[in-house]
């Protein structure tokens, strides 16, 4: 048997081909790799441009909360935008991407984010009509809402001179789409009270194409002579000041009262009889007790009256625990007051209080807003610090409108030896000064 082995040429041939096989295999995996990343990164060029677009228009992204099943724009209108270059490239085709190439926005309907697709299947566009519905006042219909009849009044409706709840094509106004209530439309929510006067709403959810879009419908209930608007109070016919007569028994105010329905009546009575309570004549003030601070003890809170809260406390450690829960509730950062001859005393309370001012007897709320005798500035601009989501602790004044050029130049150095220092007292007003 003649056994014949490979010469060297042979070899160096073979290898020559492997090497120029696996070069052209290399190529052409690097060219699909690049065409790869370089599709993604376009993609999200264009993306990125489209959520530029929608966040500068945004009555584009309103139609999607408004019923529309989605909303294009064009390349066209990012170009015109300077959001893409005019000559972007789609790495499918090495072409430029048409004008008229469309983004896609959609509002996810599980998650509410707002979606994009380029070139997007073409398909119908859909908008729900949802007319405003308006309802008389009716004093028995407590459960408006639990009617189907009620909650999809209009539906698939074609009288336009009623209140229509309809799917329309949105290109074509006159193309409608039936709806099935409880299946391809769905409640969900509803507010609406029909007893009383007011403006409320329905939520509905309705499916088309495999997209769900949400729908809010405005429900005006009209009112009746027994509901209040507003009211307007008149003291002592005096629009400016209230002036209390310790020779009458009780301060007259007139009570201008306006109804939904459009109905102006005027009535006269007192603070007491608001309340339904009989005072001493001569009365100027009206205290009530509290024993508590939040929403369920009004008179922990702010007031603008001459009724006014009073808590008792059997000690200054109690009455710093009452003052910190009212502080909590409303006026955190505003100010304090303590009557007393005990420095000690004050100490205590201006050390814990999240206050800007701590007021020593005097009257607190004449004192904050400043005077000669009390070393705060004058003003109506109290500043509250960043307790109060103020960015000053003190009464503004013009200073805080005023700009300053702060000037250095290079003086001998110094610094604190040890790290104590920093908290010295007499080192702080060397490095102040």
């Amino acid at each position: 048997m003649n056994k014949k082995g490979f010469t060297l040429v042979e070899i160096i041939a073979v290898i020559v081909l492997l090497v120029t096989i696996g070069g052209i295999f290399t190529v052409s995996m690097v060219r699909k790799l690049n065409d790869k990343e370089n599709n993604k990164d376009t993609v999200k060029q264009i993306i990125s441009a489209a959520d530029a677009y929608v966040s500068a228009n945004k009555e584009e992204i309103e139609k999607l909360y408004e019923g529309y099943n989605f909303v294009d724009i064009t390349i066209k209108d990012l170009k015109n935008n300077g959001l893409l270059n005019d000559d972007i490239i789609d790495p499918n085709t090495n072409e430029k991407y048409s004008d008229d190439e469309k983004v896609r926005i959609t509002l996810n309907g599980s998650t509410g984010a707002v979606e994009f697709t380029i070139s997007p299947e073409e398909k119908d566009n859909t908008y729900l009509i949802a007319d405003d519905i308006y309802l008389k006042h009716d004093a028995n219909n407590t459960n408006w809402c639990d009617n189907d009849n009620n909650v999809f009044m209009g539906l698939n409706s074609s009288d336009k001179n009623a209140s229509r709840l309809v799917l329309v094509n949105a290109s074509k106004a006159n193309e409608t789409y039936t709806l099935v209530k409880n299946d391809t439309i769905v409640k969900k929510e509803c507010n609406v009270n029909a007893t009383k006067a007011g403006n409320y709403e329905i939520k509905y959810e309705y499916t088309y194409n495999g997209s769900t879009v949400s729908k809010t419908r405005n429900v005006h209930v009209s009112s009746n002579d027994k509901d209040i608007e507003s009211f307007t109070a008149i003291i002592n016919e005096n629009h400016n000041k209230l002036f209390l007569d310790a020779s009458k028994e009780e301060t007259n105010i007139t009570l201008n009262i306006t109804y939904r329905n459009g109905t102006k009546v005027p009535k006269e009575t007192t603070i007491a009889k608001l309340a339904d309570i009989d005072v001493p004549a001569g009365t100027k003030v009206l205290m009530a007790e509290e024993n508590g601070a939040g929403l369920d003890h009004p008179f922990a809170g702010e007031k603008l009256s001459p009724v006014s809260g009073v808590q008792k406390a059997k000690d200054l450690d109690d009455a710093i625990d009452k003052m910190m829960a009212c502080l909590n509730y409303q006026g955190k950062g505003h100010s304090c007051g303590i009557h007393t001859n005990d420095d000690e005393d004050v100490a205590r309370v201006a050390s814990v209080a999240p206050v800007t001012k701590c007021v020593v007897n005097q009257p607190q709320c004449l004192t904050n807003s400043g005077g000669w005798n009390c070393g705060f500035p004058v003003s109506m601009t109290l500043g509250c610090g960043t307790w109060g989501g103020n960015s000053v602790s003190h009464n503004a004044t013009y200073k805080d409108l005023l700009n300053f050029t702060y000037v250095s130049r290079q003086i001998p150095n110094w610094k604190p030896e040890k790290a104590e220092d920093f908290i010295d007292a007499a080192v702080i007003a060397k490095v102040d000064a």
